[in-house]
């Protein structure tokens, strides 16, 4: 995990999380690459219950990575190769908002378009979605508010530029969870008042 790399990994797995685009092709096709993921883990050395162990595993390091918002009970559905997705998901858009607040490249202005928010929700706009599934990415999108007000919290104290910077990075997120409030799923519109309450109070 992340939490064993050294500064200098750490720093460079951060900047590539700001150009790297969610995992997941599109609203339409989501997990389309499950059975190579599967194949992953049914090779021979993961058969039978070695492999039953493993899904094991990967679903309790999901549990931590979502900090527990998630109970191990309400994972039993979730397959080893559902787990490991989801924990790289958990772990991308984590690190997105820990390395600069959740502002994506591209361009010197600052806009809702930037807000790393606006990768973390393409999953929940994903059909077809099973309830266990589903818990998990919602909670992927409160860990990442978390390290969102984590890192404006550190920066409240600044002043001038980096000010600034703190400011419109807040605008940037507010931005897009205003517009995300007119999408037509009654969760995602949920969530984003709900997070936007909570960055506003920041």
């Amino acid at each position: 995990g992340p939490y064993m790399w050294n500064i200098q990994w750490a720093l460079a797995v951060q900047r590539i999380s700001q150009g790297t685009p969610p995992l997941v092709a599109s609203s339409v096709k989501w997990l389309e690459d499950e059975l190579e993921l599967n194949a992953l883990h049914n090779s021979d050395t993961f058969r039978g219950t070695g492999n039953k162990k493993v899904a094991s595993t990967q679903r309790t390091a999901l549990s931590i990575a979502l900090g527990g918002r998630v109970d191990l009970s309400a994972m039993k559905t979730i397959s080893g190769a559902k787990a490991t997705y989801l924990l790289a998901v958990a772990l991308l858009e984590v690190i997105r908002f820990v390395s600069n607040g959740g502002i994506l490249n591209g361009g010197s202005s600052v806009s809702a378009s930037r807000s790393a928010f606006s990768c973390v929700f393409n999953y929940l706009k994903s059909p077809n979605l099973t309830p266990a599934v589903s818990q998990c990415l919602t909670a992927t999108v409160h860990r990442a508010l978390e390290a969102a007000v984590s890192w404006l919290e550190d920066h409240i104290s600044l002043t001038g530029k980096d000010a600034s910077i703190r400011e419109s990075t807040m605008y940037a997120h507010a931005c897009f969870l205003i517009k995300n409030m007119s999408q037509r799923d009654e969760h995602i519109r949920n969530i984003s008042l709900n997070l936007l309450i909570q960055i506003r109070d920041k």
